[in-house]
């Protein structure tokens, strides 16, 4: 199960994956995130829509978005996975 939670990481060849900070705009608030509690069946699939808002606009690299996921049914557990991606 997992929520709207989400960040974005940027790779950089000499520190490795570093979490990008948010938007000049968001500087000083708070950031809520909502708990949906999408469902992903066991060795099942789903798709994510985030909108990168957050963020400012992303310069050429490579990035990956990260999203934890909560073991069903005690959401004691969570993993974070992540999956990369590159702007030219």
């Amino acid at each position: 199960m997992s929520g709207s939670w989400y960040e974005i990481e940027r790779y950089d060849e000499v520190n490795g994956w570093c979490r990008l900070e948010y938007a000049q705009e968001f500087e000083g608030q708070e950031i809520c995130w909502t708990s949906e509690g999408w469902i992903i069946p066991e060795y099942g699939q789903r798709t994510f829509e985030q909108d990168l808002a957050l963020y400012d606009k992303l310069d050429a690299g490579k990035y990956r978005i990260a999203k934890s996921i909560f073991d069903l049914p005690d959401f004691q557990n969570a993993r974070t996975y992540y999956a990369e991606f590159e702007v030219e």
